[in-house]
């Protein structure tokens, strides 16, 4: 579980291998994972201060957790502020969560009425 940036790391975890394998573990070994108001999805980068961090423009091509799902991705659920102005809840959450689901890789989704990332 995790919520902004930890919700990436969260889905991340779950959707690339590389991650766990370090520690011995693998994706399938997991219940599932919850990611809050995560950027699942959030190239093209618009952020500046973001861009500092990311090595903008040339972005390592497996960064974007959307890019990995799949139908062997843990359960997932995904939440975010429907109000979010810094993780775009249709952008970042719903419209890549849809791709996945038609994957077969999602689970539950939801989208608050009120809520943000701080």
């Amino acid at each position: 579980m995790g919520h902004s940036a930890g919700g990436y790391n969260a889905a991340m975890s779950a959707l690339d291998g590389r991650w766990l394998a370090a520690t011995g573990h693998t994706p399938r070994e997991l219940a599932g994972f919850i990611g809050l108001a995560g950027p699942y999805d959030f190239l093209p980068m618009t952020n500046r201060d973001a861009q500092l961090v990311l090595f903008h423009p040339d972005y390592p091509l497996d960064t974007q957790p959307m890019a990995l799902a799949s139908g062997r991705a843990p359960p997932t659920f995904l939440a975010a502020g429907r109000t979010d102005s810094l993780v775009d809840p249709e952008r970042k959450t719903r419209r890549r969560w849809r791709r996945g689901c038609r994957m077969r890789a999602c689970r539950s989704i939801y989208i608050a009425t009120s809520a943000s990332t701080t």
